[in-house]
């Protein structure tokens, strides 16, 4: 099992979902999620009650993208259903195989909200969690690095 670096990009399937998600989590989550569905299925442990800390928690939130504006090349002012908004300048990430060709404007202006979902979506199948949406302040510089780390490696 490699270990993780801090800025990784963990790719999350939890079984019982019906869709695959690309979702940024600090490590310590990653682990906590990873010791969780590990434990899934485990018949002699006791489940803690509704509301109950366990070690596992996560403590990010889970948000709905509500409605969105373009505001300018690449910027998006977004709604989320805690009625908080955010301006998104997404011109810093948009780099790697996924994320690049968002740099077309034409492709970018596409972006829609997943009726299911409630986040974000581009045809290309580019997306970017709620949660991350929703703290974009506080991780667009991370988000930024690794965006520059992917520039550095070939296709």
């Amino acid at each position: 099992r490699r270990e993780l670096g801090e800025g990784d990009l963990i790719y999350l399937n939890e079984p019982l979902a019906p869709m695959r998600q690309w979702a940024w989590l600090p490590l310590d989550q990653v682990y906590a999620l990873e010791a969780r569905l590990t434990r899934g299925g485990a018949g002699d442990r006791e489940r803690p009650g509704p509301g109950a800390k366990t070690e596992e928690t996560m403590e990010h939130g889970i948000y709905s993208v509500e409605p969105f504006e373009i505001v300018s090349p690449y910027t998006l002012k977004v709604r989320f259903d805690d009625h908080t908004e955010q301006v998104i300048d997404f011109e810093p990430v948009l780099s790697g195989e996924l994320f690049e060709p968002l740099r077309d404007l034409n492709l970018f202006n596409q972006v829609r909200i997943d009726p299911e979902v409630r986040t974000l979506v581009w045809p290309n199948g580019a997306d970017f969690d709620p949660a991350t949406l929703h703290e974009w302040p506080a991780l667009v510089g991370t988000l930024a690095a690794r965006a520059k780390r992917w520039e550095a490696v070939p296709a």
